[in-house]
C-alpha cells in the first residue's frame, strides 16, 4: 500500500518466553493444541531450524537487537551504550518505534531491590515503552493491591522441597505467586492477557498505523507454569493425585520429582502454551482488524525452550545447549504473500531479526567506523524469497564461557569449559548424529573422532572470525573456552 507515493509499511515482533519448538503443532506437536500459532503459520514462511545463538533472556533478546552473536564474547548483561540497536536505527528513520512487555530482567535496572542478574535496559532506543507489573514470582506484590491468603498447605500444593537452602527462597516466590494467582477468574486476568490487551490498546490508539515498530514481549509461557481453566487442566491426568508444581527447583529430577509429577509439570507448561496461543490469536484477529496485516512484516519466535527431564533436568539447571534449549521457533510472515505455506530447513538464528527487518524496510546503516559495529547476522527475505538456499553453512550456539555448540547438517558437537563445571557438571565434549539421535541421547564422539576435531576446529575458527565486540564486563567465572 502507498500513500502520497511512498511505501506505507510497519513491523510487528512477537517474542513468547521459553516457547519450546517442538511445543507446537506447526513445528509436528499433534498433541498440544496450537490452532493461532498453526494459522499463522500457514499464511507465512516456517523456519525449521532456527536457533537461539545465545541463551537464556538476555542474551537471545541481545543479538535480536544488534545482529550480533553473543555467546562468544558477552555474559547476561545490560545493552552497552556503544550498541548499534535495531530500535535507535528505526527511530532515527522515523519510525514509531514501541516496546511492551511484561519480561522483567529486561527492565530490572528501573525496579528496587532486583537481584544484579535480573538487571536489564532492553527499553532503550524506543519512543514508548510499557510494561505490564504483573511478574509477581520475582517481585513483591504491591501493598495496595488485593491479595489471596496462601498458607503453607496452599503452597505445598503447587511446589515441592528438594531439600536444599533454595527451598525457602521459592516458596517465598510461590507464594507471591499464589497471592495474584488465586484471585484470577479466567485466563483474561493472566499476565499474558493483560501484556497482549496493553499491546491492542496502544495500536488502537494511533491515529497513523503506518511506520511502525512494535516490539510485543511476553514472559508467558515462562514458569511459573500455572494456567487457569481449562488451560490447567488440558494435559494433566485428570486421574493425578499428587502436588501440582508450577515451579520446581532446578536441577537433576532424579531423586527429586517422580515420573507422574514430571508429567504433570509437562501437562502444565502445556497448557500454559495453549493459553498463550489463544492470546497470540486475539492479538493478531486485532492486527487484521486494524488492517496491518496488508502492510507489515510480522515475526513470531521465542527466545529458548526449557528442561521438561530432557537429560535429567528440570529447567534451565545446567548450561547444555541441547535442541530443547537452543532450537526455537519462527515464523516470519509478509504482506504481499510471498513465502506463504513455505517451510525453510537452512540454519538461522536470532542474529537474523534485525537484518531482515532493516532489509525488508530498506534501511541501511551508517558504514560501520568500528568492527563492534558490523552485524553478524544476515537478511533472511531472500530465503524466503527463494532466491538463495542458505545464509550460512552451519548453526552456532552456546552459553558465554560455558558451551560452544555446532550443527552441521545432521551432526551436533558441544565443547565444554573445563572452568565453569559449577555451571556445565561437564568436561568431555559430545558429538551427536540428529537424524538417529534426535534428542541427543547417544554421544558417539569416540566413533568419529575424526568428525568431532573437524568440527571443532570449523567452530573455533567461525569464532575467531567474527568481528569482535568491544571488551564486556569481566568475567563471572572461568577463562573462555
Amino acid at each position: 500500500m502507498r500513500i502520497g507515493g511512498r511505501r506505507k509499511i510497519n513491523v510487528i515482533c512477537i517474542m513468547m518466553d521459553t516457547w519450546r519448538f517442538d511445543y507446537a503443532g506447526c513445528y509436528g506437536n499433534k498433541k498440544i493444541k496450537t490452532p493461532n500459532l498453526d494459522r499463522f503459520a500457514s499464511e507465512a514462511t516456517l523456519f525449521e531450524n532456527a536457533y537461539s545463538e545465545g541463551v537464556p533472556t538476555l542474551p537471545a533478546r541481545m543479538a535480536c537487537f544488534t545482529g550480533r552473536y553473543t555467546f562468544p564474547f558477552r555474559p547476561w548483561q545490560q545493552l552497552e551504550t556503544h550498541d548499534v540497536l535495531l530500535s535507535s536505527a528505526l527511530d532515527r528513520a522515523g519510525y514509531n518505534t514501541a516496546l511492551i512487555s511484561d519480561t522483567l530482567p529486561m527492565r530490572g535496572d528501573t525496579l528496587p531491590n532486583v537481584r544484579n542478574y535480573l538487571t536489564g535496559n532492553y527499553m532503550m532506543g524506543f519512543k514508548y515503552v510499557e510494561w505490564s507489573d504483573q511478574t509477581y514470582f520475582w517481585l513483591p506484590r504491591a501493598p495496595w493491591l488485593p491479595k489471596a491468603k496462601v498458607t503453607k498447605e496452599i503452597i505445598y500444593r503447587y511446589w515441592k522441597d528438594r531439600g536444599d537452602h533454595r527451598d525457602a527462597i521459592f516458596r517465598e516466590r510461590i507464594k507471591r505467586q499464589l497471592e495474584a494467582r488465586l484471585l484470577w477468574k479466567s485466563d483474561e486476568d493472566s499476565f499474558v492477557a493483560q501484556t497482549i490487551k496493553k499491546a491492542i490498546a496502544w495500536l488502537e490508539r494511533q491515529k497513523d498505523l503506518d511506520h511502525i515498530f512494535l516490539w510485543l514481549d511476553t514472559w508467558d509461557p515462562h514458569e511459573p507454569w500455572d494456567p487457569p481453566p481449562p488451560f490447567d487442566a488440558m494435559y494433566v491426568d485428570p486421574n493425578y493425585e499428587g502436588p501440582r508444581i508450577i515451579r520446581a527447583s532446578d536441577g537433576p529430577v532424579e531423586g527429586y520429582l517422580n515420573e507422574d509429577e514430571l508429567e504433570c509439570i509437562r501437562g502444565l507448561y502445556a497448557g500454559e502454551v495453549s493459553m498463550c496461543d489463544k492470546w497470540l490469536g486475539i492479538f493478531l484477529k486485532k492486527v487484521e482488524e486494524l488492517g496491518l496485516m496488508e502492510n507489515s512484516l510480522i515475526i513470531f519466535l521465542s527466545d529458548h525452550g526449557n528442561f521438561h527431564g530432557d537429560h535429567g533436568l528440570i529447567h534451565k539447571a545446567r548450561c547444555w545447549p541441547y535442541e530443547c534449549m537452543s532450537h526455537i521457533p519462527l515464523v516470519i510472515r509478509l504482506p504481499d504473500g510471498t513465502g506463504r505455506g513455505k517451510r525453510i530447513d537452512a540454519f538461522v538464528d536470532t542474529t537474523d531479526i534485525m537484518p531482515t527487518i532493516l532489509d525488508f524496510l530498506e534501511i541501511k546503516l551508517p558504514p560501520a567506523r568500528t568492527s563492534h559495529e558490523m552485524l553478524h547476522g544476515h537478511s533472511l527475505l531472500p530465503l524466503i524469497r527463494g532466491e538463495v538456499d542458505k545464509v550460512r553453512d552451519c548453526a552456532y550456539m552456546g552459553w558465554y564461557r560455558r558451551a560452544w555448540a555446532i550443527r552441521e547438517g545432521d551432526w551436533k558437537y558441544i565443547i565444554y569449559s573445563g572452568q565453569n563445571f559449577v555451571f556445565t557438571g561437564k568436561t568431555k565434549p559430545e558429538l551427536f548424529n540428529l537424524r538417529r539421535d534426535p534428542n541427543e541421547l547417544e554421544n558417539v564422539i569416540d566413533e568419529h573422532r575424526d568428525l568431532a576435531d573437524q568440527l571443532e576446529l570449523k567452530l573455533r575458527r567461525f569464532i575467531s572470525g567474527l568481528p569482535p565486540t568491544l571488551p564486556a564486563p569481566p568475567p563471572r567465572g572461568g577463562p573462555a573456552i
